[in-house]
């Protein structure tokens, strides 16, 4: 560096200066980032030390909770032993103690890892093995009656599958019936209709010229004529294809009549649904041997003799049942992705769109009106203007104002007085209609 260019030494200092301006800034984020690790560390110590009283807290709560939950347990298990026993001897009902005794079974697996006291676990225990002593007796003495309970659980589920099973079927075959072939035919058609622009607006009202006016007035009858074409295109579509959507519209009600049936049914199955779940879940295979031990044999035999009845396997038809809720969920999405239904939807889409023409050639209608009367405006405006003007030229230094006025006037409505002048000596239809009222007002 060189000491005696006062330059280089301003830059050096400058240079000096930024470097410790960022050792600074370096050394206070440092000095910002160990309080906040500071405080961090604080605060996690206080929250495991927080912590460690709430799970302290918590231990101690449980432990003397403990005697508490070792009763309510008994006593529930001794309850539904009660009620087993209730039914089974008090109300003659050897099949709703069958199934207590298979619930309770389930219970006491459930709870008896959380009975802390070994007493009370023993007393669990023993609670269980007169529960085995009761299954045993039922099952030896009303085996008849247990097993024409499990019977008619499963025919009943059967039967509503197979009442559903049937309206699905009638369903599929209504559906087969559909103009599938003329659906596809006339989309092509349809679309072209429905993608038909439709055009009303035009730029008219600030025009005075009547050339340029009955130029503007050709192209809206023009457009006018060419939309009622279409319009005529339209109406014999649709008078042709009716037909075709009143089948479709036949077929869809009918069908949705019978998915009515359908979800009737299922409305009915729903509030015993899940009792009939439990009950036939004693046929899965993870359940017996879990809680009915020495009677699995028996079980089997019984599941093939209700599969041979009802020709389906029970489980199957449990899980069928549940997964299709009755067979209702396919015929919804049967008829929700139906193709002639969603063709169906064009007769909707086909009245809105003539009805939008028709809109169409009412407002070129309207602007046809309007063309016609608008000359007649326009001389109005013109005789108004010219009287306000001629008005004004009676003050003081009015005809100075008003000169300048009525040049810019007579600019503006130049394109009528103009063509009024040629028609004049041509006696064209143009000058009886559009011109008549500027000479008045011109010439007045």
């Amino acid at each position: 560096m060189r000491r005696d260019d006062p330059n280089v030494v301003a830059r050096y200092n400058e240079a000096v200066e930024e470097y410790n301006n960022k050792l600074e800034l370096y050394r206070r984020i440092c000095d910002q980032a160990n309080r906040a690790k500071e405080r961090y560390e604080d605060a996690l110590e206080k929250f495991n030390e927080r912590k460690a009283e709430l799970e302290e807290q918590v231990r101690q709560r449980i432990e003397e909770l403990k005697p508490a939950l070792d009763q309510d347990i008994l006593r529930l298990l001794s309850k539904m032993q009660q009620l087993v026993y209730d039914n089974i001897e008090n109300k003659n009902n050897p099949f709703a103690g069958f199934l207590l005794i298979y619930l309770t079974k389930k219970v006491y697996n459930f709870l008896y890892d959380r009975i802390y006291s070994a007493t009370e676990q023993r007393t669990a225990i023993e609670i269980s093995e007169k529960l085995e002593d009761e299954l045993n007796n039922v099952i030896l003495n009303r085996e008849q009656e247990i097993r024409e309970g499990l019977k008619q659980s499963a025919q009943y589920l059967a039967t509503c599958l197979q009442e559903n099973d049937s309206l699905l079927k009638v369903i599929e075959e209504n559906l087969q019936r559909l103009p599938y072939q003329q659906c596809n035919d006339n989309e092509v058609e349809i679309q072209n209709l429905l993608s038909l622009p439709i055009e009303t607006s035009f730029q008219y009202k600030n025009i005075i010229d009547p050339v340029e006016l009955e130029k503007i007035e050709e192209q809206v009858q023009a457009r006018k004529s060419s939309l009622e074409k279409q319009l005529t295109t339209i109406d014999t579509f649709i008078s042709n294809i009716n037909p075709i959507f009143d089948s479709i519209s036949d077929i869809k009600t009918f069908v949705e009549d019978q998915l009515a049936r359908m979800n009737q049914n299922k409305n009915n199955l729903d509030p015993i649904l899940k009792d009939l779940k439990f009950i036939l879940e004693v046929f899965d295979e993870a359940n017996q041997d879990r809680y009915l031990g020495k009677y699995i044999p028996w079980i089997k035999e019984l599941h093939e003799e209700i599969q041979q009845i009802i020709n389906i396997d029970v489980i199957e038809l449990l899980k069928k049942v549940i997964d299709t809720q009755l067979l209702t969920k396919p015929a919804l999405e049967l008829l929700n992705a139906n193709p002639a239904f969603l063709f169906l939807t064009n007769k909707k889409k086909l009245a809105q769109k003539k009805q939008e023409f028709i809109n169409g050639i009412q407002a070129l209608s309207s602007i046809l009106k309007d063309i016609n009367e608008l000359p007649k405006e326009k001389a109005e405006e013109c005789q108004n203007k010219v009287s306000s003007w001629l008005n004004i030229s009676l003050l003081p230094l009015g005809n100075v104002i008003v000169l300048y006025s009525l040049i810019a006037t007579i600019k503006q409505f130049l394109p009528a007085l103009t063509a009024i002048i040629c028609l004049m000596f041509n006696s064209s239809k143009l000058l009886s209609r559009n011109s008549k009222s500027f000479s008045t007002c011109m010439f007045h």
